[in-house]
């Protein structure tokens, strides 16, 4: 699906925006790193997946529950950070990016390369991020850290997620 299918499809499921996430895929859509999305795959809170009763919907090979037609759902989303994309929170590229090496599957090469050219391009510490392209997976370093100057006392810029 495109993107504004994908829009349809969110706001015909009718969720509340505060109860889900997109992952993956969709998120990479929505930023416009992709052109299209076969599925639509949601994180969503404890909330909500009691109200969907996932416990009695059918799984797919990933373990994922499927409560509606070409949507995978996990109910992790409390576990998880988030950045906000036209109103709608959406898997970080960061952790998309985790995923995709981690799985290395063929369809995740491109997206892996689209992740990390956007990445480095729009940091603020472009110059600190290198990416080793040698490798059959890529290694990104920054020199200050994951979360630059980010003090464990402050709170976490991350966990609310953030305008994008």
């Amino acid at each position: 699906m495109k993107r504004d299918e994908l829009i349809k499809k969110i706001e015909q499921l009718g969720l509340p925006k505060s109860e889900f996430m997109i992952l993956s895929g969709g998120s990479l859509l929505l930023r416009g790193l992709r052109e299209e999305t076969a599925d639509l795959d949601l994180s969503v809170s404890k909330k909500l997946a009691e109200e969907l009763d996932l416990e009695h919907c059918a799984k797919d090979e990933l373990g994922c529950y499927v409560p509606f037609e070409d949507v995978q759902v996990k109910a992790d989303l409390e576990a998880r950070y988030f950045d906000v994309i036209d109103g709608i929170k959406c898997q970080t590229l960061e952790d998309i990016l985790l995923l995709k090496k981690r799985l290395m599957r063929p369809k995740d090469l491109k997206d892996i390369e689209k992740i990390e050219e956007w990445l480095v391009r729009t940091s603020p510490d472009a110059q600190d991020i290198k990416i080793d392209r040698k490798e059959t997976k890529s290694v990104m370093t920054k020199s200050n850290g994951p979360l630059g100057d980010f003090q464990a006392d402050q709170e976490d810029p991350c966990q609310k997620g953030h305008e994008i």
